[in-house]
């Protein structure tokens, strides 16, 4: 009977949204994000998607690529990962120039894992238990990964070797085999590929002289916990995903994002509700806001 309810709420939204599409809006704008057919990203764009029309959907590599899109205007909108547009912009402060937030999306999870003790030296082992011990050590990440742990690195100070690999799965082969001391993964909490990691490794809690400085920088206090792999809860933390569009100041495609943006504020709950929906959207915060990043302005 919920699951019911929850279509006709569905059902009645869809009618809503597509009367609120403006009719002379020739093309749809392009909204990048994704990097796969089968990430978190690319699933919550096509649940929007399926409430709120308008957009054409461009799947990108990674939000590197598509902060550069988004720059460059190949983007109308893109969601980002929040703590890379964070070091992109303290690197190049223009980066954001005439962009505007519609709103925060789901969170990722940092999640840090490394065996109880790795090679140090020649004859010496050096003992794991929070990620503060990490220091001078190599670790593991994708190339997205890579970019969150550098700015993991400038708000705390702590500075590692970072390897790059094709993609997650590839952080933690190289961990199991000894290739780096540790990998981060940036990915939802619950993810099944985290529970997957190895018994011989263990996740690793962010010591709270770092939690201070990254929650003091737009992170979100999380924690993380896998069954048979994790004693208890370990606190990590999370960055936001951000919706993001180029600010226009007239013309169908400046509405057509407006209305865009309305759709999306007005029915986050609709869509977290519909059956089939990502449950990232669970994490989902619309009211989030960014520091010098202006919000998309939404009327009633």
């Amino acid at each position: 009977m919920k699951r019911m309810f929850a279509k006709i709420v569905w059902l009645l939204a869809l009618v809503y949204s597509t009367l609120m599409v403006p009719a002379n809006a020739a093309e749809p704008f392009n909204l990048c994000g994704g990097s796969s057919a089968t990430s978190t990203y690319t699933a919550m764009l096509n649940d929007v998607g399926r409430l709120c029309p308008g957009a054409k959907v461009i799947l990108v590599p990674d939000t590197m690529t598509a902060i550069e899109w988004l720059k460059k205007k190949q983007c109308d909108a893109a969601m980002l990962q929040g703590d890379i547009r964070a070091l992109y912009m303290n690197a190049d402060p223009t980066m954001g120039d005439g962009q505007m937030l519609v709103g925060g999306m789901h969170l990722e999870a940092y999640h840090f894992i490394a065996p109880g003790q790795v090679k140090s030296g020649l004859f010496s082992k050096k003992t794991i238990t929070t990620v503060g011990d990490l220091a001078g050590l190599r670790v593991g990440a994708s190339r997205s990964g890579a970019v969150s742990m550098r700015n993991y690195m400038r708000l705390t100070g702590m500075q590692v070797e970072v390897t790059e690999y094709a993609d997650v799965a590839a952080v933690l082969a190289a961990v199991d085999k000894g290739d780096v001391q540790a990998g981060l993964a940036v990915i939802g909490a619950g993810n099944a590929s985290m529970a997957s990691v190895s018994n011989a490794l263990k996740f690793l809690p962010i010591p709270a002289d770092h939690m201070a400085k990254l929650t003091a920088n737009g992170y979100v206090m999380q924690k993380i916990s896998y069954a048979g792999k994790t004693a208890g809860p370990i606190p990590t933390v999370a960055t936001r995903a951000l919706l993001v569009q180029r600010k226009l100041n007239e013309g169908d495609l400046k509405e057509t994002l407006r209305l865009h943006a309305k759709c999306i504020s007005k029915n986050v709950g609709v869509i977290a509700d519909y059956a089939g929906s990502n449950q990232a959207w669970e994490t989902v915060f619309f009211g989030a806001t960014v520091p010098g990043l202006p919000s998309v302005k939404i009327d009633n």
